[in-house]
């Protein structure tokens, strides 16, 4: 299983994120998909990170085929805050 599969499961539970935290982990990602209505970001590896309906640092204009470097601090328990969410171009 891979790092980014452990954390999918923690369903994202900190929703609020702030830049007063250092990120511990960095995830990269090609998007396979967007659902926007239910919140669920699928990559190309198939792995998918959910909970990010209405997320603050989730930009607008993602879109199949972008590179997104998803930034987070966490335990073995899962994400505990979402630092910053970026398109890479």
């Amino acid at each position: 299983m891979s790092l980014r599969s452990a954390f999918i499961g923690a369903a994202m539970l900190a929703i609020g994120a702030s830049a007063a935290f250092a990120a511990d982990t960095v995830v990269t990602g090609k998007v396979a998909n967007w659902d926007a209505e239910n919140g669920v970001l699928t990559f190309a590896d198939k792995s998918e990170i959910t909970g990010l309906k209405g997320h603050p640092l989730m930009p607008a204009d993602v879109k199949v085929g972008d590179t997104i470097v998803l930034s987070y601090t966490g335990t073995d328990n899962g994400v505990e805050n979402i630092v910053s969410i970026e398109i890479r171009k």
